[in-house]
């Protein structure tokens, strides 16, 4: 047998026996083969039998989730796998080189920590048996996870420099949307990302802005990325959104009312210094953050045709086919804050057909830029809805109302309350409330004569209040016939009932008895607790089973202060309606910072790091004795 060292030029070589030759290796030629010859000479004399197959990839593909891309992919001849990738196609990343031993002709990489709903570059690279190396060329995919798990209808990209700052820009038929970004914008470059999404399948999810709809298909989603695994939440300088539309975008439209919304991932925020051009027919505004965002408008009760048209005609406003919610509006009754970036509210149902409640608040009274157009609904009773990404230290007005599809029902009262202090060492954290109306009722016997009409009219101020005395008695309809004796339930008298000034004024001078229970989380009533009602000062303090009663208790809005062993914790209230009584039990969870875990954990961390010093201090005062 002979053997030597095959110096071939071309990376792998294959022979028609199946065997693999790649430069540099040293071969031994088996007895076998029958073949007699140097090296040089084997070169030649297998010259005819091999065939030249260089290492190739192919069938490149992807699958996301929202944070996990894996690639895949297979190559002519066993290799490694590797994969670079980044937001650009210079990447930046790359993972860790697997089937090294042994190797593999189908592979899988699993890309992490990637952000939802963001667009990435990558390719493929494999490394075969000798060193010879193929590279993949440049694809991209998109994770999932946007908004309302949209499809991407298109979508572009641009790195920029805190140093100039930039532009970037999706237009179609020169409508859509530009971002000016400002110079210093953020702590480092960024790649940013715009995406137009499938408005539908977004606002399936977010609905819109109370009162407002969709112009066109203008809702994108803007991300901006430092790098792989991180985007930029917020800026340091304010970037100008800009959205170019179409006449024929804002037909029925009042185009004065168009506004860029953001969505916050709970409820649609106006976006501020905003303005329209209705000659260049663009919007411009401001903002700090990147979310989704979209362009709506309210609309018309007739629309113009375009200024080049000498005639006009008139557009009906869109109509709604669905069935209003009953005549009760929610009663917003309650508001806690739970901590410096969220309240509590608490609210009872309106009147059916109900598939879904508004919020909107604001900072002011009455002014309300802030909403949440869905917040469900539960089974029926008193509701609660928890409002996040508040600022500390600030107070905030609510309203709420019930919705049936696209019809509506009437806002509920008004409430307010601050927001808690960002740093606060102790607390009486309220966990739960409940406000209970005690229905005020008599009991009357029929008098030869009676008839509902007549009692209502007697007893309730107008015959037409007859409905009320047949709802507090099950037994009674409007055909029952009425007996000598018969003793029925009268509700108490309706301040509504009476005629002008003197419904105003009883409306005014209405009060209540409010009796306050105190609890403990395990239900225990808490004895000795300063309960104070603001708006005419009360203080009470409870008795044995934690309760406290308040009489002559305006109508409205009240702050209830609760006072225990230093702790102190707040509500609002709100008390309304046709009863004497309302019963509020409340329980409550004192709360000390110190005494939280995570503090806790870190002042033994700073004892051991205090310990560790004054050790090493001490050995360093004896080593230099």
């Amino acid at each position: 047998a002979g053997s030597g060292t095959l110096n071939a030029t071309t990376n792998p070589l294959s022979a028609s026996s199946g065997v693999s030759i790649f430069a540099g290796v040293n071969y031994t030629i088996a007895e076998s083969t029958k073949l007699k010859a140097t090296a040089t000479g084997l070169t030649q004399a297998l010259s005819d039998a091999i065939t030249v197959s260089a290492l190739t990839i192919t069938s490149v593909s992807a699958s996301t989730t929202s944070s996990v891309a894996t690639i895949t992919w297979t190559t002519n001849t066993s290799a490694s796998s590797k994969v670079n990738y980044g937001l650009t196609s210079s990447y930046g990343s790359s993972t860790t080189e697997t089937d090294t031993s042994p190797q593999v002709t189908s592979h899988s990489v699993a890309l992490t920590g990637l952000v939802a709903c963001a667009t990435y570059h990558y390719r493929t690279r494999s490394i075969a048996a000798g060193g010879n190396e193929t590279v993949g060329t440049d694809n991209t995919f998109t994770t999932t996870g946007c908004t309302g798990s949209a499809s991407v209808d298109s979508q572009t990209a641009s790195d920029i420099t805190t140093a100039s700052g930039g532009s970037v820009n999706l237009l179609s038929d020169s409508k859509g949307i530009t971002l000016t970004i400002p110079a210093s914008f953020a702590g480092s470059d960024a790649n940013f990302q715009i995406k137009q999404l499938d408005k539908t399948s977004v606002t399936n999810t977010t609905s819109t802005p109370t009162g407002y709809s969709t112009i066109g298909s203008y809702i994108y989603d803007l991300k901006t990325l430092s790098d792989a695994s991180t985007s930029i939440s917020s800026f340091d300088s304010a970037i100008t959104v800009v959205i170019t539309y179409g006449s024929s975008d804002i037909s029925g439209i009042d185009e004065s009312s168009l506004k860029i919304y953001r969505w916050d991932g709970s409820s649609w925020i106006q976006l501020s210094s905003c303005s329209v051009n209705t000659s260049t027919k663009t919007i411009s505004c401001t903002t700090s953050a990147f979310s989704v965002f979209g362009l709506f408008g309210q609309a018309s009760s007739s629309s113009s045709s375009s200024s080049s048209s000498s005639s006009s005609s008139s557009t009906s406003a869109p109509s709604c086919g669905d069935q209003a919610p009953g005549a009760k509006a929610p009663w917003l009754y309650g508001a806690i804050a739970q901590d410096s970036n969220s309240i509590l509210l608490y609210f009872t149902e309106a009147d059916n057909p109900v598939n879904k409640y508004v919020l909107e608040y604001g900072t002011k009274s009455g002014n309300y830029p802030y909403g949440v157009q869905d917040m469900g609904v539960n089974s029926r009773g008193p509701m609660t809805f928890l409002v996040k990404s508040l600022s500390p230290n600030t107070t905030y007005y609510f309203r709420v109302r019930g919705g049936n599809g696209c019809a509506t029902g009437g806002w509920s009262n008004e409430i307010s309350v601050e927001t808690k202090s960002r740093f606060t060492i102790t607390s009486l954290d309220i966990a739960e409330s409940t406000l209970v109306p005690i229905s005020c009722t008599s009991s009357y016997k029929i008098k030869k004569g009676d008839s509902l009409w007549v009692i209502a009219q007697k007893l309730l101020g107008s015959g037409t209040n007859y409905k009320k005395i047949i709802e507090v008695n099950p037994s009674l309809s409007e055909e029952t016939v009425l007996r000598i004796d018969q003793e029925i339930v009268i509700p108490c008298p309706s301040s509504t009932s009476k005629k002008g000034s003197e419904s105003l004024a009883e409306e005014k001078k209405q009060t209540y008895q409010l009796t306050v229970k105190v609890a403990d989380k395990k239900g225990q009533g808490v004895a000795g607790a300063k309960v104070t009602l603001h708006s005419t000062v009360q203080e009470k303090v409870t008795d044995k089973e934690g309760g406290a009663v308040f009489s002559d208790v305006e109508r409205g809005d009240h702050q209830l202060a609760i006072a225990y062993k230093g702790y102190q914790g707040e509500q609002s209230i709100n008390l309304d309606g046709d009863v004497r009584e309302f019963k509020l039990a409340v329980t409550v969870v004192p709360v000390n910072v110190f005494l939280t875990k995570p503090v806790l954990i870190l002042l033994g961390f700073l004892c051991a790091v205090i310990i560790f010093l004054l050790a090493r201090l001490r050995k360093n005062d004896k080593g230099s004795k």
